[in-house]
């Protein structure tokens, strides 16, 4: 993704938290990057094309944030709090932070169904990789590092759209944190 693609994702996020998906126009995330909306729309050529980089960026920057953060000498403990924290508490605060919070949800969900769904293959995969050292655990609950990584990822999924505020949700992670860490006895 180029500089000017970031730029202007930066702004769009910041439009899209001031106003919500529906009420965010190119005119607006134009006039907040500075740029004209000819220029925006030479990258972007229309809204889903700006929201479905949006997501992408988001995305690639947690689980490049996962990747960077958890080293192999780290306990899984610690990784899992990585973990949580970019697949779960980020996403939580970023579309908490916005007065139009079911607005930001309900319009990505449409608009990016497809980019949402590649995030959590990445996601998913990342996670398995983190999970390799476990495998005998694994396989001692018959279970494989992929079914752990596809539940880990649903359960996030929820705990982040479900929760009551942000105090329930590092709760509901914390119990998720526990259940792993006891599946693997570590």
């Amino acid at each position: 993704m180029s500089i000017g693609q970031e730029t202007l994702i930066e702004a769009a996020i910041r439009v899209i938290q001031r106003y919500g998906i529906r009420r965010t126009t190119m005119h607006d995330v134009a006039t907040e990057a500075g740029v004209s909306r000819q220029t925006l729309y030479t990258v972007f050529s229309n809204k889903e094309a700006l929201l479905r980089g949006t997501v992408r960026l988001i995305a690639d920057r947690s689980l490049e944030a996962i990747e960077r953060d958890c080293s192999a000498s780290m306990p899984l403990s610690a990784q899992l709090d990585v973990i949580f924290r970019e697949l779960a508490v980020r996403p939580y605060q970023l579309v908490h932070s916005s007065p139009e919070t079911n607005d930001i949800v309900e319009g990505l969900t449409d608009a990016c169904a497809e980019e949402v769904r590649d995030a959590g293959v990445r996601s998913r995969a990342v996670l398995e990789r983190l999970l390799a050292p476990y495998l005998t655990q694994l396989h001692a609950a018959d279970m494989s590092a992929e079914q752990l990584a596809d539940f880990l990822h649903t359960t996030l999924s929820g705990i982040k759209k479900l929760a009551r505020d942000e105090a329930h949700l590092h709760a509901s992670l914390e119990t998720l944190k526990r259940m792993v860490l006891l599946l693997l006895r570590t």
